[in-house]
């Protein structure tokens, strides 16, 4: 990747996080004097981790406030061979994001635990582009509406003629799928409803670096050769 025109804003040292609790995180930057607009992040992460979302990565653009953070969260998780999720923050609540396959399209990715993998953001007005290893693997809009959801496949329904018993169980499992797709569209709904009344363009704002935690159980993020580039406007 070519950096474009612009200067170097701080190398940080090599740090550790450690963040247990549901939904937890702990983040980093001993460089919280510096705001940015247009920028470059980039950082070597070795990890541990355990749970989806659970995952490491950075804090862009944040304001800062503790009581109702608006700010966009890039983190990278071992779910699935490797994903990157994008979130994006307002009043502390994430109202819309991205997830986009890494391994897909870096196939050096590597998910599994105590492994490296580099992290490059760049971001530019309202886009952001991001880079796995040094392959960009896609780009995100911010204040894109969350997308529908995928919803699971209905149960099969057994021929007319089946036993009692094969009905039966067709059924409950009907009656339990109509549940999760009753949920998935509420959440969904709540979703939009928040998105339509949420600020989600951020112009500037700090950044830091970041461990996630979804399960409770203690996510670790290694953080090595991290740095921040201001970019001209």
């Amino acid at each position: 990747m070519i950096l474009p025109e612009g200067k170097l804003a701080q190398v940080h040292p090599p740090v550790t996080l450690d963040a247990s609790g549901y939904h937890h995180y702990e983040y980093v930057n001993y460089y919280l004097g510096t705001l940015v607009t247009d920028f470059v992040i980039s950082a070597d992460i070795t990890w541990n981790t355990v749970g989806s979302t659970s995952g490491c990565g950075f804090v862009l653009r944040s304001d800062g406030n503790q009581e109702a953070l608006n700010q966009y969260v890039a983190i990278i998780t071992r779910v699935a061979s490797g994903h990157f999720l994008f979130g994006t923050m307002s009043k502390g609540e994430v109202v819309t994001g991205r997830d986009i396959y890494a391994r897909y399209r870096d196939k050096s990715f590597d998910w599994s635990n105590d492994s490296t993998n580099r992290l490059t953001i760049v971001g530019r007005g309202n886009r952001f582009w991001v880079y796995t290893n040094g392959t960009l693997i896609g780009e995100v809009d911010p204040s894109a509406p969350p997308p529908s959801p995928a919803l699971p496949p209905e149960p099969e329904k057994p021929h007319p003629n089946a036993d009692p018993a094969a009905m039966a169980a067709y059924q409950a499992q009907k009656a339990e799928y109509d549940l999760i797709v009753q949920q998935m569209k509420a959440d969904y709904a709540a979703r939009q409803r928040a998105f339509n009344s949420a600020e989600t363009v951020f112009e500037r704002g700090f950044v830091a670096m970041v461990a996630l935690s979804e399960s409770g159980r203690s996510t670790v993020c290694t953080f090595e050769n991290a740095w921040l580039f201001l970019i001209d406007n």
